[in-house]
């Protein structure tokens, strides 16, 4: 018997099997025209699939705080989808208000824009595509997000930006899957913040 059809046929249903598990963590970030809505949190939230199914792995921290104040703490994670950094910081403030609400939240947030469309002038990206920004409730919170793609290194790649406040101060996640992926970017990026937020956020959670 030939093996290796079935190896590929087994390998190919796993897939499709991990897709639809992660399908049901939530909706993955629209678009609108420059707009941004808040859908209301789901009645009955499904459950997370088990964080096995992502294999992320903690790589550790970084704080900034010694050599700039007020951009706080960063915790990478990797895996063979892409990587993830987490930043918690608070930029010489410790009173934000939580969510989206914050006054100075909407320029902040198109800062981190402005740094990725930074990051592809100096040529560390080509082809950047920046997609429209979007409220949603992840894991009970708000945050506003918006989605990039790129190449990194002559590869494509699919990223996302989720920021909030909590606590006092800000979290911010930037979430990069290498594409073509077998699970859709968009459902990982949400799945990573919504098990995340359950131990911290920061690491390692995931």
């Amino acid at each position: 018997m030939n093996r290796l059809p079935l190896a590929r046929a087994i390998t190919t249903l796993l897939a499709a099997l991990l897709a639809v598990l992660l399908a049901a963590c939530g909706t993955p970030p629209g678009a609108g025209p420059g707009s941004a809505t808040t859908p209301a949190p789901s009645a009955t939230p499904v459950p997370a699939p088990a964080p096995a199914a992502t294999g992320w792995r903690y790589l550790g921290s970084h704080s900034f705080e010694k050599e700039s104040p007020g951009l706080g703490v960063s915790h990478r994670y990797d895996s063979s989808a892409g990587w993830v950094d987490v930043y918690v910081y608070g930029l010489r403030r410790n009173n934000w208000a939580n969510g989206v609400a914050d006054v100075q939240f909407k320029a902040h947030f198109e800062g981190t824009i402005t740094e990725v469309q930074a990051l592809a002038r100096r040529g560390d990206y080509t082809q950047l595509e920046v997609g429209a920004a979007q409220d949603s409730v992840v894991g009970g919170r708000s945050f506003r997000s918006v989605s990039f793609r790129f190449l990194r290194g002559g590869k494509p790649v699919q990223s996302f930006t989720y920021l909030t406040a909590m606590n006092g101060q800000l979290v911010k996640y930037r979430l990069s899957f290498y594409v073509p992926a077998a699970v859709d970017p968009a459902l990982q990026a949400r799945q990573f913040v919504e098990q995340n937020l359950r131990t911290g956020p920061g690491g390692p959670g995931v």
